[in-house]
């Protein structure tokens, strides 16, 4: 059996499709902060400002920290998500049963019966005796091996949809961002720096958008004013979660410190 004959192994090939297209983390260049910066400069308007290097580390973690690249990304498994992985499961095991009905009535029932030994993924053949004591049974013929495929390929879709539809039942519900959470945390320890780390105020300004565009274009996001817009006014009125402060900081600095 194939890898994409499961949804699991399929769904797998495709989130790290998905991951490793994305840019890998790095610090930002000093061209890059330098526009990040002034934003930070344009704002304060007076001395003394904050922290420079202080301030350009925090932007650096805020990235990393977020979850949106690979090293700390964090599986989607909210339960709409996986009842999606379910669904897709059940239209293969219709298209798998319609085939291996097509399929039996062109070739017959095949003579032989199949099994697997537990722990294996490769199929055994056991002939179908007649109950003739010295009948001859010939080798399987290629039409009787892909029925006894699909059989174990319909058994495997059966066994699959089973646990999607376990795992959904205590799956959390999808986030209330659920367009890009990890980018939406990214965007708010962003904002914190704006805010706690820099003074400055987190009201809507073309400040504050801008700093937030600056900081995550060179990672290929591109962020519009009119969208940088919507999330501070989300952020202001308490839809975004605040992020959370754990030990991974501690390691974080001193990778960053490299």
């Amino acid at each position: 059996m194939t890898r994409a004959s499961t949804g699991r192994l399929n769904y797998w090939d495709r989130y790290l499709k998905a991951q490793l297209a994305k840019p890998q983390f790095r610090k930002l260049s000093d061209i890059e902060w330098t526009a990040i910066w002034k934003r930070v400069k344009d704002a304060s308007g007076k001395e003394p400002l904050p922290d420079e290097t202080q301030i350009r580390r925090l932007v650096n973690e805020s990235a990393l920290l977020s979850g949106y690249f690979f090293a700390f990304a964090k599986l989607p498994y909210d339960r709409r998500k996986i009842l999606e992985f379910a669904k897709n499961a059940h239209t293969f095991l219709r298209l798998t049963d319609a085939y291996l009905l097509a399929a039996t009535k062109f070739l017959g029932e095949p003579s032989y019966s199949v099994f697997r030994l537990p722990g294996h993924t490769d199929a055994y053949f056991e002939p179908k005796f007649s109950g003739e004591p010295n009948e001859s049974v010939s080798p399987p013929r290629a039409g009787q091996k892909l029925l006894s495929e699909l059989k174990n390929l319909k058994v495997d879709l059966q066994r699959i949809i089973a646990d999607w539809e376990r795992l959904s039942r205590n799956a959390p519900l999808p986030p209330p961002s659920a367009a890009m959470p990890e980018r939406d945390q990214w965007m708010a320890r962003l904002i914190l720096v704006w805010s706690k780390d820099c003074g400055l105020s987190s009201n809507n300004s073309k400040h504050l958008r801008a700093f937030l565009i600056d900081a995550l274009s060179p990672y290929g996001q591109p962020l519009t004013d009119r969208k940088a817009e919507q999330f501070i006014n989300r952020w202001n009125r308490g839809e975004i979660p605040h992020p959370s402060s754990d030990w991974k900081r501690y390691i974080l600095r001193q990778m960053l410190a490299n």
